[in-house]
């Protein structure tokens, strides 16, 4: 049986709770539904990051498991305090995100990943990682493999979740992570086109529109532009937050963790990371 649907809650229930936790945000509002979907992987890629240094397995159940009693204390120790709600999706716009989420999930699932970068900078090493369950990059730099390790490290770790997690189906259930990353893409810019004025919202959604054979092939193909694309997303509605003079909690903090997203995505995010430091 697929851990996958496992992974896939543990995930989100990750960046849930790093929204409760460090921006009291509610996450059952579909604007911070989207942010936990782009929060959950970085945690768990900090989390590895933090297991392999200290020579920790990094299987599924060592990685996951941890979440579930947090979340659990979590929502005991915040359950009398009110969190923020974010913004009202109109029901038509979040239709539309899911139904073209549900479109690249199955569009990517029939294309597995064979080649070029995202196989060679990314899922080669996820496979290697995935398969000995440690995180030893001085043992992936001498392995002599195709393809990029000084890359940063979020897709690589969340793709060697999903190899484990899909071992008996085939190395194609990766592209969940980039169809979920497309519907966190798809709501927040929905969030966003709620926010601004008629004008903007139009022209926010001809961007978007324009996007799409872009967000479509990077969902489809494994492309890491994706994450870096959500992180965007996400700083696009706490920069129209902050220009709108709407009151939020822990401001700063809300524009580093998609900096910090964007600086483990690819390498054109670590300008934008360290920017942001």
């Amino acid at each position: 049986m697929s851990a996958v649907p496992w992974l896939i809650a543990t995930t989100w229930l990750a960046g849930a709770l790093g929204l409760a936790i460090l921006l009291r945000r509610d996450p059952r509002s579909w604007t911070h539904f989207a942010q936990a979907l782009i929060l959950g992987p970085l945690l768990l890629a900090v989390e590895m990051l933090l297991f392999g240094a200290f020579g920790l397995p990094l299987s599924l159940p060592v990685v996951l498991l941890p979440w579930w009693p947090a979340a659990a204390f979590a929502a005991w120790r915040l359950g009398g305090h009110s969190l923020q709600r974010g913004t009202s999706v109109p029901p038509l716009l979040v239709g539309i995100a899911w139904a073209a989420f549900a479109a690249v999930l199955w569009a990517g699932l029939g294309r597995p990943i064979t080649g070029g970068d995202p196989a060679d900078n990314f899922a080669v090493f996820a496979r290697v990682v995935a398969s000995a369950q440690q995180l030893d990059f001085a043992r992936l730099q001498a392995g002599q493999l195709a393809g990029h390790l000084e890359y940063p490290p979020l897709v690589m770790l969340n793709e060697a979740l999903y190899f484990q997690a899909s071992a008996l189906f085939g190395a194609s259930t990766v592209k969940a992570f980039f169809a979920l990353q497309y519907l966190g893409v798809a709501l927040l810019f929905a969030s966003v086109c709620r926010r601004a004025e008629p004008r903007l919202a139009g022209l926010l959604l001809l961007v978007a529109f324009l996007l799409q054979p872009d967000l479509i092939f990077f969902g489809t193909s494994g492309f890491a532009e994706l994450p870096l694309i959500a992180a965007f997303a996400w700083l696009l509605y706490e920069a129209c937050a902050l220009f709108l003079g709407q009151e939020r909690s822990a401001e700063g903090l809300a524009l580093a963790l998609p900096a910090l997203v964007c600086a483990l995505a690819k390498n054109e995010g670590l300008m934008l990371g360290a920017c942001r430091a």
